[in-house]
């Protein structure tokens, strides 16, 4: 076969929110590691992409597929013609993607391989993963710009005009920005300690879709951030102490963006990007506003507890037949342990709301291997399973995903949940289930332990297991080593990390910070 020719119906397809300036002084080639279709609806990429054309430089975009030659979506360009390629990298996998691409690109994939090598490009990272643990990358990338990528990428544009010279200047003038690591010089003379940046507040237009298509993963939607950061407790999720403080678009502004946008660009949908919908004071004034534009909503994240029918109804009118509930764990006191005190009676009730109001499907999202989890919390599953089963009318598909312990959370340092117990559990849950005779309106989707085995070693990834996991990936094998839990620790408290306003305390089991 031959190489990919042209992403001409691709454009085709795009309608822009807003006009952004053309061309630009620096080629920048911004890479998401996924399809097409999957980046855009990604909101990051579209708040990078659309910071920079604004700047005045020359980016344009890249994605997953097809295969080599790599050409960008604006213009067709061969990825050979950037000297800068950044990457945003929402989960600790992607690095993984990012290293596959750029391998397909013959893109040396280490900075000291790149250094040795005229021509070859700059590369750096930033997205969720910054937040959270950048050092995966810490072998791969000359620069790495850790949170929010609103507090630093107006800085790095200039810096990196202003160290044309050469590599060297060029890591050199990014060392100097406090929420930069140039890996680089790290080990010869230190670098920042000021942790991930953080944006003060959200504002549109940056809130918002820079771009709408029909190819994307949610069809043609405007995806708008209501909030960042989460004023919940759960203890194995990152949102409350990487992501913090809690910000919100100002409900004005918010009915402002839309009807804005409503105005001059066709999209069916709007994708609500919060980690809980139910947690935005004004939700029930902006449905209610979307409803008179006769736009259908979607929903990132929609918690038990605060989903009510006027949030089911939404999803109904927009032809919605399916809501997703995480009970996470199938007993009411691990629940409770893990920061999700909801009853089975809670989630039952909700469940049949969703099927009296028209709804059809539930997804169940679950995970294995929970710290304090035993046998009869994995019989709590099925049991819960099979009440909603004779209490609704709804399919149900039930997600399955073993717990991987994150840095800065209160289960960070737990145990990983080995290949052995999660599929003897596994295999319990299919088979106590479809033994019941419910084949029929019920599906499984178990994830991968390989791939949360990796997602845990790159999760915890040390400096030094970064070099490893680069060795690892040039000789064909994806299957991670143990992480230096212990030097990735000490190594992230000196770039500022987990310094969390919230103090861990067993009185927050299972309450929300405020």
């Amino acid at each position: 076969m031959t190489g990919w020719k042209s992403w001409k119906t691709y454009r085709e397809d795009e309608s822009w929110v807003e006009p952004l300036p053309k061309g630009g002084d620096l080629p920048w080639a911004l890479f998401y590691p996924a399809s097409y279709e999957v980046g855009s609806a990604n909101l990051g990429m579209h708040h990078v992409y659309r910071a920079l054309r604004r700047s005045g430089v020359g980016v344009e975009r890249f994605f997953l597929g097809p295969q080599s030659p790599y050409r960008s979506v604006e213009s067709d360009t061969l990825l050979e013609r950037f000297p800068i390629i950044t990457a945003g990298i929402a989960y600790e996998n992607d690095v993984w993607s990012l290293m596959a691409w750029l391998q397909g690109a013959s893109i040396p994939l280490s900075w000291k391989e790149r250094g040795q090598c005229r021509g070859a490009p700059l590369v750096g990272v930033g997205g969720s993963l910054t937040s959270i643990n950048p050092l995966s990358l810490y072998a791969l990338c000359d620069f790495i710009v850790l949170g929010d990528g609103e507090v630093s990428l107006a800085d790095v544009v200039a810096r990196l005009r202003r160290g044309r010279g050469g590599r060297e200047d060029q890591w050199e003038a990014l060392s100097e920005l406090p929420h930069v690591l140039v890996p680089p010089l790290w080990g010869r003379r230190g670098g920042p300690s000021s942790g991930p940046g953080k944006a003060q507040a959200l504002e549109p237009p940056n809130a918002a879709s820079a771009w709408v298509t029909p190819r994307c993963t949610f069809g043609k939607t405007l995806l708008v951030e209501l909030q960042r950061g989460c004023r919940r407790g759960c203890r194995f999720c990152t949102l409350p102490r990487c992501f913090t403080p809690l910000r919100r678009l100002p409900f004005p502004e918010a009915l402002s963006l839309l009807e804005k946008a409503a105005r001059g660009t066709s999209f069916e949908q709007v994708g609500l990007i919060t980690p809980e919908a139910g947690d935005y004071p004004e939700i029930r004034g902006l449905l209610e506003r979307l409803t008179a534009l006769r736009k259908s909503v979607s929903f990132a994240s929609l918690r038990l507890d605060s989903l009510d029918a006027f949030m089911v109804d939404s999803l109904h009118r927009g032809g919605r037949t399916a809501l997703t509930l995480a009970p996470e764990a199938g007993t009411e006191a691990l629940r409770r342990s893990c920061g999700k005190p909801f009853t089975d009676e809670l989630i039952l009730q909700k469940a049949r709301l969703a099927a009296e109001r028209g709804l059809r499907q539930a997804k169940l999202y679950f995970m294995l291997g929970l710290p304090g989890e035993e046998e009869e919390d994995v019989a709590g599953m099925a049991s819960l399973t099979e009440s909603l089963l004779q209490e609704t009318r709804l399919s149900l598909v039930l997600s399955v995903n073993p717990f991987v312990p994150k840095p800065g959370t209160p289960w960070g340092e737990e145990a990983f949940l080995s290949a052995e117990v999660y599929e003897r559990r596994t295999s319990f849950l299919r088979e106590s289930l479809l033994s019941r005779g419910r084949r029929r309106r019920i599906s499984f989707r178990f994830a991968s332990h390989r791939e949360a085995a990796l997602e845990y070693a790159l999760g915890w990834s040390s400096s030094e297991d970064s070099e490893e996991t680069l060795d690892r990936f040039l000789a064909g094998e994806r299957a991670p080593t143990p992480p230096r839990r212990d030097q990735a620790r000490r190594e992230l408290e000196r770039l500022g990390f987990f310094r969390s306003p919230h103090r861990e305390n067993p009185a927050d089991h299972g309450r929300c910070f405020p």
